[in-house]
């Protein structure tokens, strides 16, 4: 399996590559809550690195233990009422584990794989629990209700959301929400409902989540939603979500805000880091700058946790070291500042950046290079040579990087790129290109010259 990922690791985050799936997983059109929440309390550059890498179906994990009870659940509340029983839930648990242990990337003997189920029976079982939630007596009026399409998301305040509800329910006074949580197994037992001061320090990602939702169901004609509950099946518990004017105007500023900060990351080819302790379950753990050399207590970021899930992944690293600058700032015909650091204001420097510009565009509409920062460094040292020996041609001699001859070399080059596209991927043309490019950019220069001769005589 390959855990390479089309993107660079820089000093300020992952830098995604120009390849047709990154663009596909990255650039989205919409925003989901989980999204939203990963990307405002997460690390950014973690959550795009988790799209970019490999999906492992290991039904063990968290996610896809839930996923097979949630398709029992989804099952269950299809049925009518008086067909809602245990046998029937636990034959579609039967099945929907069944399915899981077919199609899983990771291995189990079939007594791991059981042992490990036999301990969300009464997850399943508690839906029969007239004390907690009785299933027979439940009016349901749809299971995994989608909120918008991938194509067609619906507008929630400005911000496109999709999203899907587990189940929606006709309740005395109106639409009610249900929502399924199961958590991982946690020193040999499924791990609790959190407790209200773990939600204030670590966040309350479900809370946005549900709201969001409430957000969406009304945007989408489905409704007004009046009440909304988790359901923390194997353990009993139960949570009303908060859906009071100032909850859902926060919730809504957090979507707002979030889906403007995502569209810059994405706009922007960066998803910055947000270094914390969970670094230590990221799959960048083992190289992300932005792990290596913090701690908390005993914890190291970049050692991975013991009981991490996800494979770690591979990507281009580009070290510190090799990023840092030493800019000066001068008056733009000065090439350099009075302590010999290189003037970013200069003439010069502006073209240095336009043609380290134009080289990231031209591989970003090259299907046949990806957009890292070592093809963006050989393209762009390839038109720069371009540039400054037009420039020496023209005055016979070499000139500095501040000279105008530079400046009117790199606006002429600009000029022939308007008509003469580069072959950017292939480099025996890419030769040919820059040697026609060079006798263009003469060709200017003579016109140009002879205009002011003639003119002067």
């Amino acid at each position: 399996m390959d855990t390479v990922i089309d993107a660079t690791l820089t000093g300020q985050g992952l830098v995604p590559g120009s390849g047709e799936r990154t663009a596909y997983k990255l650039d989205k059109n919409y925003l989901s809550p989980s999204a939203m929440n990963a990307l405002d309390h997460g690390c950014p550059a973690s959550w795009a690195a988790g799209k970019l890498g490999p999906y492992l179906k290991d039904p063990m994990a968290a996610n896809e233990t839930g996923n097979v009870i949630h398709a029992t659940m989804e099952r269950l509340y299809s049925l009518e009422p008086s067909e809602r029983n245990v046998a029937n839930a636990l034959v579609f648990f039967e099945e929907e584990k069944q399915k899981a242990f077919d199609s899983a990337d990771v291995q189990y003997t079939r007594k791991e794989f059981d042992e490990h189920f036999a301990m969300y029976v009464p997850a399943i079982q508690s839906v029969f629990d007239k004390k907690y939630e009785y299933a027979p007596d439940v009016l349901t009026k749809a299971t995994e209700l989608k909120l918008g399409t991938f194509t067609d998301p619906v507008n929630v305040f400005g911000v496109p959301v999709y999203g899907v509800i587990d189940r929606l329910d006709q309740g005395e006074n109106g639409l009610v929400m249900r929502d399924y949580k199961l958590r991982g197994i946690k020193n040999g037992k499924i791990a609790r409902m959190p407790t209200k001061s773990e939600l204030a320090r670590f966040g309350d990602e479900y809370g946005h989540q549900q709201r969001v939702y409430v957000m969406a169901a009304k945007a989408a004609g489905i409704g007004e939603i009046t009440e909304s509950k988790l359901l923390y099946l194997a353990t009993k518990q139960q949570r009303i979500i908060d859906l009071s004017e100032q909850a859902m105007a926060d919730t809504q500023s957090l979507l707002q805000k979030t889906w403007v900060k995502y569209r810059q990351m994405v706009d922007g080819k960066l998803f910055e880091y947000k270094p914390s302790i969970l670094c230590r379950w990221c799959p960048l753990s083992e190289i992300c700058p932005g792990a290596n050399g913090r701690k908390v207590g005993s914890h190291i970021f970049s050692d991975p946790a013991p009981n991490r899930t996800s494979l770690p992944l591979q990507a281009e690293v580009i070290k510190e070291e090799e990023q840092t600058m030493q800019w000066g700032e001068d008056k733009p015909f000065n090439a350099y500042t009075s302590n010999a650091s290189i003037n970013i204001a200069s003439y010069g420097a502006g073209t240095a950046f336009g043609v380290v510009s134009l080289a990231w565009e031209l591989i970003s509409k090259c299907e046949e290079m990806q957009l890292t920062p070592t093809n963006v460094e050989a393209l762009s040292k390839r038109l720069y040579r371009i540039i400054t020996t037009s420039a020496q041609n023209n005055v016979g001699h070499k000139v500095g990087y501040n000279s105008g001859a530079i400046t009117r070399s790199s606006g002429a080059l600009r000029t022939f790129l308007e008509t003469h596209t580069p072959p950017v991927g292939n480099e025996e043309d890419m030769d040919q290109w820059e040697a026609k490019a060079l006798r263009a950019i003469g060709a200017m220069s003579s016109i140009a010259f002879d205009l002011i001769d003639e003119h002067e005589k």
